[in-house]
């Protein structure tokens, strides 16, 4: 047998430093598994992607279920997820919904194929009380077009996730309260300001520095953050690798008059 793709689906995910780090569910509907038992075709499933091939020797089969919808060949798979964190690390615009994600018309794929892969478009959603009770993050729908040089030339998809950005809030604890410290971005891209005091439990306070802008959270975060104590004869550096802030202790805070993420971060010095 001379197994052919047929076309491909990648799920990416902003959050993570390799793709492959994505332990996903691929679920075809019942439309889906009849077509691929009939049309004899090959599903191969990996930690983020599908693959769907046909056997080259049996073209004519594909051939005579392509002929026979005028739409074309439709798959449609549910994606999942038994990861009970990815609601933390990833930006979802509306709870409770189930992205639809479909390919584009044909015009606009031929351009994008020649570019590498082709991003599928959200075109919709599907209301789900339970969407990550069970883990679904989303559904996608391929047509495959009734033009036979569309079965012969693999398409890759890839749908993308962003990470969740919050606001990242640090608690400094212990000798160091009460100090004149700061907190330094060695890339320069945040800036960090100081709150003053808060008392996490009435015997313990703890003195409170806000990022000056939302930070995507990441498996592997870029920021390499110091906390310095300003001193008459210069900074010098307390901590020289600050921890970052990570998928726990998120929460909600008013800033500037809005409701944003807040990620905490709780450091004893």
């Amino acid at each position: 047998m001379a197994w052919q793709p047929l076309f491909s689906v990648t799920v990416e995910h902003d959050f993570f430093s390799s793709p492959h780090k994505l332990c996903l569910f691929f679920s075809p509907d019942q439309k889906t598994e009849k077509l691929l038992r009939n049309a004899n075709l090959l599903l191969r499933v990996s930690q983020n992607s599908i693959v769907v091939c046909f056997n080259s020797n049996d073209l004519d089969i594909l051939e005579s279920f392509r002929t026979s919808d005028e739409n074309g060949l439709e798959f449609t798979f549910d994606v999942s997820t038994a990861d009970s964190q990815f609601t933390c690390y990833t930006d979802l615009t509306q709870n409770n919904i189930t992205p639809l994600y479909r390919n584009i018309h044909i015009a606009e794929e031929e351009v994008l194929a020649s570019q590498g892969k082709i991003p599928l478009k959200e075109t919709g959603a599907v209301s789900d009380k339970n969407i990550f009770i069970g883990g679904k993050l989303a559904i996608f729908r391929i047509i495959v077009s009734s033009e036979k040089k569309d079965i012969v030339q693999c398409k890759q998809y890839f749908i993308r996730f962003k990470s969740r950005e919050t606001y990242w809030k640090y608690f400094f604890l212990g000798k160091v309260v009460g100090k004149e410290i700061e907190i330094i971005d060695l890339h320069g891209k945040v800036q960090f300001h100081c709150a003053g005091k808060q008392w996490l439990l009435p015997d313990v306070p703890a003195t409170v520095f806000y990022a000056d802008k939302r930070i995507p959270l990441r498996d592997w975060p870029e920021q390499h953050l110091q906390l310095r104590q300003k001193g008459s004869s210069g900074n010098k550096v307390l901590i020289k690798h600050l921890q970052n802030a990570s998928t726990e202790n998120l929460s909600k805070e008013m800033i500037n008059g809005k409701e944003e993420y807040i990620s905490a971060v709780y450091v004893n010095y």
